[in-house]
């Protein structure tokens, strides 16, 4: 269950971040995300990726129809 958590919280934060408007930020994403605060976000982020969020943002690319496409090796 606390593995489930994990996957849910970080594919709302990456909805989050797909649909973010100017103004918000990387805390305020975390915290929509139901993050505790955005040390948790970032640690747990890394856990799951690898990658810091913003080094990881910087990497997506995008496929036609708006969805992520990334590949884990």
């Amino acid at each position: 269950p606390s593995e489930f958590k994990k996957i849910a919280r970080f594919r709302k934060a990456m909805k989050n971040h797909l649909h973010k408007r100017a103004d918000e930020n990387l805390t305020y994403i975390s915290y929509q995300a139901n993050y505790f605060d955005q040390s948790h976000f970032v640690k747990e982020f890394k856990t799951l990726t690898g990658f810091s969020p913003k080094k990881f943002f910087a990497q997506l690319t995008r496929i036609e129809n708006g969805q992520i496409n990334w590949l884990f090796l």
